[in-house]
Order: C-alpha cells, then structure tokens, then sequence
C-alpha cells in the first residue's frame, strides 16, 4: 500500500511540474498583456486616434465596435520587459472612457506598445495596428495603399 501511494505521489508531482513548465514557457511564447482588458459592460465610449489615415478621433459606442475594440486588445501581447522608445511615435492611440469617468490609453506602432508611459516591444508586430486599420478605418487605408501603388 506504501509503495502504490509514493508511486502515484510521484506521478502527481511530475504532473504538476510538467504543467508549471507549460504555463511558463506559454508566457515567454506568446508575451502577456500590459493591462486587464475592461469588461464590455464598464465602457461608455472608445475613442480611436490615426492621425496617418483621419485628421478626425472615430468615437465608437455601439455594442459590436466597443466589443471588437476590445477584442483587438488581445494582440497586445509584449515581452516581458520594457523598452527605451524616446526616438519612435505612435501609429494609433485608442482611448477606452469607461462608466465610471476614468480613461485607459493604449498607443501603439508596429512595434511597440504604450501603456501608463511605459513602453513595450510587442510579440505580435504589427497585428494591432492591422486589426484597428481593418476594422475601424478600412477605406481610408485603402485609398492611401491605392496612392502608393
């Protein structure tokens, strides 16, 4: 009986061990978020700034923009240190406003992130930039590919 109880120890050890390794070589995969991504419930408007395409801020507040905005916060992804950004400048700034008055500002280029005046070299280069061009200014950026071409 002794013997079957330090065998299956042994087995829920590695076990355990073997899934710690995982969760930690996920993070340095993949990066991890600056920020908890706002619940859709808590955001009262998101206000998108790309001052390369729109002169203009978009203001979004229905359900499905507010929801796809946030979404694209999960390309956010960065390593897991910061970065001395002094020499780059945004591409995109997206102002989350949420219910209870506060603002939470990400800026972002195709490489690095801005959160809290800190600066972030992104996992996912680009994908967020991509994402906000996609989704919220997708004629603009297509004209303005159509005038390089």
């Amino acid at each position: 009986m002794n013997n079957k109880f330090k065998f299956l120890k042994n087995i829920a050890i590695g076990i355990l061990i073997a899934i710690i390794l995982l969760i930690i070589m996920s993070f340095f995969n993949k990066g991890r978020l600056v920020f908890k991504i706002p619940d859709i419930s808590s955001v009262a408007k998101v206000e998108v700034f790309y001052p390369e395409l729109s002169k203009e801020k978009i203001t979004l507040i229905t359900y499905k923009d507010i929801s796809r905005s946030l979404q694209m916060l999960n390309f956010l992804n960065h390593d897991f240190k910061t970065k001395d950004a002094t020499n780059e400048t945004p591409l995109i700034t997206v102002c989350y406003t949420l219910k209870n008055e506060t603002q939470m500002v990400v800026s972002a280029n195709l490489e690095t992130l801005w959160y809290k005046d800190k600066a972030y070299n992104l996992k996912d280069r680009g994908a967020f930039v991509k994402m906000a061009e996609g989704l919220f200014f997708y004629d603009m950026a297509e004209q303005k590919e159509r005038s390089i071409f």
